[in-house]
């Protein structure tokens, strides 16, 4: 939970045997459907042995069915959003029988930025978000609502339909699990898609409909878990040790005048065996997305793969540059809170996932996502490499080259791991080193 969060980070290593790398993630194949600006319009010729149905705008059935196997592909809709202009427009739905309201369906209701939030509908419902996801299952009788945050600005929609649930701009929303399974059975489903619900014709377009292979998030939602486990602390971490930073020798040490009078100052990096990969050293800003928290629990992402900029999950405008350190507070993201007694979140051990109302704050436990490259000397290829937080608060969860590194859990604490097997090597074992592209590494953290 916050007060406030933050990375100090930089990269220390000593001349030890280099050891094996891990598999690096690389995405499946995607098979592609273009889709005009009506949803009746769709292609559907670039599915193989696939059919999809989709409704024309005034609600008569026009297509057929559509089978997907949930336990192997995801659904993809993008949608622009810009050119709606009622309030609760049922941009797309999803289900057995979205023509009609009865039944198993999902659906999307969007709310323009020419309203004022919280919106009150003429039915005397509030909406305190843009965008709100409904499973309606009147078999059951059951009815779930979750609304889901949006900037003003947010032009472009994302969604994806997993077994999972579904991700709105590449985060995972939490809802109930048997609304989720009910609509997304496992093995081959039979699903509508389309707009046909709802009072007001959306003026949503539909941008782009794809298949994309499944990618299972059972390992990110695990390290989610752990946040609530007070017997989970750590993972892969080194043992606690005093501080101190590697030099190839004591010439070197003593030649770094400044750091060896001054020890609280940067190293001279030509001599250390340190790389610094704070902002304020190096100049370059991280990359960041911030995601609301839920009272479920914090968000999940895909965001630790490597090439996760060439990811279907992943969305441009949800990540924007943000220094290192800093409190996270301090760039306009959340509400800064102080206490000095009593926890700024809601008491309710072992969970710290909601907000606590004295400090008029309502982020539920934010989630923040980091990524950045970096390059290794040529002289670092035979070396062990470990990566040293100097300070997050308060749980972190690292991937290099998007292979899982490790867990700490603190307030403010060091913690450090050897990220040796993790990096990306060549042929013959050793640490991939220089400036070439190929040779460039990524490293993530979630917060």
């Amino acid at each position: 939970m916050k007060t406030t969060q933050h990375i100090l980070l930089c990269l220390l290593l000593w001349a030890f045997s280099a050891a094996h790398a891990l598999a690096a993630h690389t995405d499946g194949e995607t098979k592609f459907i273009k889709a005009g600006s009506d949803f009746s319009e769709l292609d559907v010729s670039k599915i193989p042995s696939g059919q999809l149905w989709m409704l024309s705008t005034n609600g008569t059935a026009s297509g057929k069915n559509f089978k997907i196997d949930f336990s192997k592909k995801s659904l993809e809709i993008v949608l622009d959003v810009s050119a709606c202009t009622s309030a609760l427009e049922n941009i797309i739905s999803f289900g057995k029988k979205i023509q009609d309201w009865k039944g198993n369906n999902l659906n999307f209701y969007y709310i323009p930025p020419t309203y004022k939030l919280p919106y009150t509908s003429s039915r005397r419902q509030t909406f305190n978000e843009r965008l709100r996801g409904s499973w309606v299952n009147t078999w059951q009788n059951t009815q779930t609502e979750l609304d889901v945050e949006l900037d003003d600005d947010t032009k472009i929609l994302t969604i994806h339909l997993t077994k999972d649930g579904f991700y709105v701009n590449g985060v995972l929303q939490q809802a109930s699990s048997s609304a989720i399974s009910a609509l997304f059975s496992s093995g081959s489903s039979t699903i509508q898609i389309g707009s046909a619900e709802g009072e007001v014709r959306s003026r949503a377009v539909c941008k782009r409909v794809r298949l994309i292979d499944y990618v299972d998030m059972s390992k990110t939602d695990n390290i989610a878990a752990w946040t609530s486990n007070p017997q989970k602390f750590e993972d892969r971490k080194e043992a606690a040790h005093t501080t101190f930073l590697p030099y190839p020798s004591t010439a070197q040490l003593r030649a770094d005048a400044t750091h060896y009078d001054a020890p609280w100052l940067p190293t001279d990096e030509t001599r250390s065996l340190v790389r610094s990969l704070n902002s304020s050293e190096n100049g370059e800003e991280w990359s960041f997305c911030y995601v609301k928290g839920t009272t479920s629990g914090p968000a999940t992402s895909e965001f630790y793969a490597k090439d996760f900029e060439q990811s279907p999950y992943y969305v441009a405008s949800q990540w924007k540059p943000i220094r290192v350190p800093l409190s996270w507070e301090m760039a306009g993201y959340g509400r800064p809170v102080y206490t000095n007694i009593g926890y700024p979140f809601k008491y309710n051990p072992p969970k710290a996932v909601e907000s606590r109302s004295e400090t008029n704050e309502n982020d539920n436990n934010a989630t923040g996502f980091y990524r950045r490259q970096f390059t290794l000397d040529e002289s670092w290829r035979d070396k062990r490499v470990f990566l040293h937080f100097d300070g997050v608060y308060s749980a972190a969860a690292v991937w290099v080259d998007g292979n899982y590194v490790g867990y700490s859990q603190g307030s403010n604490t060091d913690a450090e791991f050897d990220i040796t097997a993790a990096l990306d090597k060549h042929a013959d074992g050793s640490i991939r080193t220089g400036s070439p592209a190929d040779n460039v590494h990524q490293l993530s953290v979630r917060v």
